[in-house]
């Protein structure tokens, strides 16, 4: 089941939600994509895969608030995540899953006032565990990310601006179950793909997640 299809209007950014049966998280994040201060510029997109839990009701409650949304059986986060990238209209893509949030009201009016020209555009998290928050983590500028750093760590794909053509050209690999979003990112890397750094807390990350269990 899903909405109609969204209006022609293209977006500066995707903000895509990933759920499975995570009714208290995606709640989180669809109120924090909702409290956005900025009216136009994105749009966000809520891939279900079949819940049954409550979280279908809950999205049919923000329908209104969302570009599109499905809720029906998927193949793994990877493939609802290509799901949602296929969907999506905007320039780049930020993939924001159940009980991720954005950092603040303002994080979006802030990261398009300023947007730079690259593949991928990142910035930082800040780590949160059963409710508490942690440190924040940041990432080296682009001159210093080498083959080292992609083999000791990644960057966060919930504080990450992916270009919608690169995500369609070069999508997630579905027979991963974790760690494809940190194939891609090195792939892009080694591809000669551009990074840029923005100095800013993007989302907060919720440790409870799949790649964490």
């Amino acid at each position: 089941m899903s909405m109609d299809p969204p209006p022609p209007t293209q977006p500066k950014i995707s903000i895509i939600t990933v759920n499975l049966n995570n009714l208290t998280g995606l709640k989180k994040t669809l109120e924090s994509v909702a409290a956005q201060e900025t009216v136009g510029g994105w749009e966000h997109i809520v891939v279900d895969g079949a819940s049954t839990d409550g979280s279908v009701e809950a999205i049919r409650r923000q329908a209104n608030r969302l570009a599109c949304w499905v809720s029906e059986p998927d193949h793994g986060i990877y493939h609802a995540m290509n799901k949602g990238a296929a969907r999506a209209r905007g320039e780049y893509l930020l993939f924001l899953n159940a009980g991720d949030c954005l950092a603040d009201a303002g994080v979006l009016k802030t990261v398009m006032a300023e947007f730079p020209d690259a593949d991928i555009v990142y910035g930082a998290i800040r780590i949160f565990r059963n409710g508490k928050a942690g440190q924040i983590v940041t990432q080296p500028e682009p001159e210093f990310l080498c083959p080292s750093f992609w083999i000791k760590t990644t960057i966060q794909h919930s504080a990450t601006f992916i270009r919608r053509s690169l995500m369609l050209r070069y999508p997630y690999s579905e027979d991963f179950r974790i760690v494809a979003d940190r194939k891609f990112f090195f792939e892009a890397f080694l591809a000669g793909h551009s990074f840029a750094r923005i100095p800013h807390l993007i989302s907060h990350f919720d440790m409870s997640g799949i790649s964490h269990d």
